[in-house]
């Protein structure tokens, strides 16, 4: 259904989002050093360790970045094409049932309004019949108006 898309596609922006996160809080920028101090066993004291090829890591890095931030922007235009579409949906399914639920009722300046009155009776259920689509046209006199209640 359309909500565990949506799910799905919340989870990817997510994933996307914290795994931008975390990179820009290992490399500031999200550039890599040429140089990095290292303190780890082998080594005896603090050392110089040169990254191989920086310019290269530099720019699949950068790749990396703008390939992800793209992937949030189009999850998150699709997550809000998918509720905008499904609300849509929602309000044009509550117009029809409220429009077929919407009882006509015959005014008059000349009669009362009663329902066993045969004109305003018939018109009545005419105007219903075609609410409902059962009659293609209603022909009405001009002295009536109709109302919803």
């Amino acid at each position: 259904s359309w909500w565990t898309y949506l799910i799905s596609l919340f989870v990817k922006a997510a994933v996307d989002i914290i795994f931008l996160y975390v990179f820009h809080r290992l490399y500031e920028n999200y550039t890599l050093p040429r140089v990095v101090k290292c303190s780890i066993d082998p080594c005896p004291n603090i050392v110089d360790c040169y990254i191989s090829r920086p310019t290269e890591k530099n720019l699949f890095t950068l790749f990396i970045v703008v390939t992800s931030a793209v992937c949030v922007l189009l999850n998150l235009c699709e997550m809000t094409y998918l509720i905008g579409k499904r609300c849509r949906e929602c309000l044009v399914q509550r117009k029809k049932e409220s429009a077929k639920s919407i009882p006509l009722v015959m005014l008059s300046n000349n009669l009362p309004l009663n329902p066993q009155h045969s004109d305003i009776h018939d018109a009545n259920n005419k105007a219903n019949d075609a609410v409902n689509g059962h009659i293609p046209h209603i022909t009405i006199s001009p002295a009536y108006t109709w109302k919803a209640i």
